[in-house]
């Protein structure tokens, strides 16, 4: 992420076109495969996720071994590639060409912005997919349809693909804007998860974020 900023000035959309405005389709996972050594893969798509179904292929990097979740070969219904992570919709937004950037839209700090969590890869029948490109709850994302505090370890019928889902009963791991990675224990408050997804609320974080 940090990589891609530093590049282009800006940070690609959780599901739209990038660095420029354009029609071809993407995601934010889409457009960050070249940072993550899988250039051939973003190039061989021409910059457009659906091309050679691009959004088919098992990228492994964005799974978790341990989310139970996985559809066989990590492919929802075999032709749309799972991943166990998603954006938060309030940092990268949806506008085409990308607008958000380091440091300039997290006035509330790097190190206290949230910018990717875990999510199961089929939750009550739905994918995350990492390259689907429409605005759905396919796409990898959370912090759009609703801003609630994860989900803990739900069943599959509990699951709710709106939100974040906690692998470990624990808590749920998370990527700050800082570049590090921690576990958020369960025990947040709603309040305070809020306040970590919101980029630029000018709210500080409750003591319960360093539990």
């Amino acid at each position: 992420m940090h990589s891609i900023n530093d590049t282009y000035n800006k940070l690609p959309p959780v599901v739209g076109s990038f660095p420029v405005k354009n029609e071809k389709a993407g995601t934010l996972f889409f457009h960050i495969l070249p940072f993550i050594e899988q250039q051939n893969i973003y190039q061989q798509a021409q910059g457009d996720v659906t091309k050679n179904a691009t959004y088919g292929k098992i990228i492994p990097i964005f799974l978790n071994p341990r989310d139970k979740s996985a559809p066989a070969d990590n492919r929802y219904k075999g032709w749309l590639a799972t991943t166990s992570y998603a954006a938060n919709w309030m940092v990268f937004g949806h506008i085409d060409g990308g607008t958000a950037a380091i440091p300039r839209s997290f006035p509330d700090g790097t190190s206290n912005t949230i910018v990717y969590a875990s999510r199961y890869q089929i939750c009550n029948g739905n994918p995350c997919g990492w390259g689907y490109s429409s605005l759905y709850t396919w796409a990898p994302m959370y912090a759009f349809y609703s801003k609630a505090k994860f989900q803990n370890a739900p069943t599959q019928q509990q699951c709710n693909p709106e939100l974040p889902q906690a692998i470990d009963p624990v808590g749920i791991h998370v990527a700050i804007a800082d570049g590090s990675v921690r576990l958020v224990s369960e025990r947040i408050s709603s309040e305070t998860w809020y306040n970590a997804t919101d980029p630029a609320d000018g709210n500080v974080l409750g003591q319960d974020w360093n539990d």
